[in-house]
């Protein structure tokens, strides 16, 4: 990604100095801001046609046993290009925490569709495959590298084939191929505070005995407001690991509530939401 951040400004920096060298006058000043935003054009031009011509050596049809190591440096390389692109500046905390020698199954909060471009691109030497929604697998490029590095879809309204998913998942994560990502509110929160938890994630690290990572990811639904002209500050942190002999000892629902109330903790921490309990003892003192 530095390589490819690297290029891009090169290619900007030399079409603005060759602009400059063929000026004759001050007159054409405007020939430098017209080549730089015509050399922009060009890099993000052929950048997408790069995608594209890639995109289609995946076979969307097929079912994959294991990501592919090319086709998930590839796919994290356009989700890198697409937010910073849209003005995100990312801040990563608690790396240190996630496990280097199994698979996991990594949780957050979810608030919009920059959260697992930013995630993913963040833990990019970890194979991470995403269970997300039917819709999801209709965009035009973007499904067959989903396909590719083994995300996996769900419905909500078909429990038959959300079955088929969690078999599927604690498959993926049993043959130590991938590690699984989950949002267990099951969709984005319009708000910042977060929605009721499925406790699918919970039955899927307990079948494969494998680690939950717990996160939290704020700031990525000011992406969209403040692009084009400002930029996005957003952080993304590691908050702890639940090891497999915990999950297996703990009742779900009681496990799913000890990890979204770390993740509240970590939120009223950054000053996200508020702390109603602290709140209602203030207005009772």
């Amino acid at each position: 990604m530095k390589v490819y951040r690297f290029n891009l400004i090169t290619s900007e920096i030399i079409a603005v100095i060759v602009s400059s060298l063929t000026i004759r006058s001050l007159r054409q000043w405007w020939v430098i801001p017209v080549s730089f935003v015509g050399a922009l054009a060009a890099m993000f031009l052929l950048s997408w046609i790069v995608i594209a011509i890639v995109s289609l050596t995946i076979n969307f049809k097929k079912t994959y046993d294991a990501p592919s190591k090319f086709y998930s440096a590839f796919f994290n390389m356009g989700y890198d290009y697409l937010y910073t692109l849209a003005g995100a500046r990312v801040e990563v905390s608690g790396l240190e925490l996630v496990p280097d020698d199994k698979p996991f199954v990594i949780v957050s909060n979810h608030r919009s569709n920059f959260d697992n471009m930013i995630q993913s691109n963040a833990l990019k030497k970890y194979p991470i495959a995403y269970i997300s929604k039917p819709s999801n697998f209709k965009i035009p490029m973007g499904r067959r590298f989903m396909k590719r590095c083994c995300y996996l879809s769900v419905s909500r309204d078909n429990p038959v084939q959300s079955l088929q998913t969690v078999n599927q998942a604690i498959s993926l994560l049993e043959s130590g191929v991938t590690s699984i990502g989950i949002y267990p509110e099951g969709h984005r929160s319009k708000t910042k505070e977060m929605g009721d938890f499925k406790l699918g994630y919970i039955r899927i690290a307990s079948h494969a005995k494998c680690p939950i990572v717990v996160s939290t990811i704020t700031g990525t639904e000011k992406i969209h407001k403040n692009f084009p002209f400002r930029t996005t500050k957003v952080h993304f942190n590691i908050l702890g690991v639940i090891q497999p002999e915990e999950i297996l000892s703990s009742k779900p629902k009681e496990l799913s509530d000890k990890i979204k109330n770390m993740m509240n903790e970590n939120l009223i921490e950054q000053g996200e939401i508020k702390d109603d309990a602290r709140t209602l003892q203030l207005s009772i003192g």
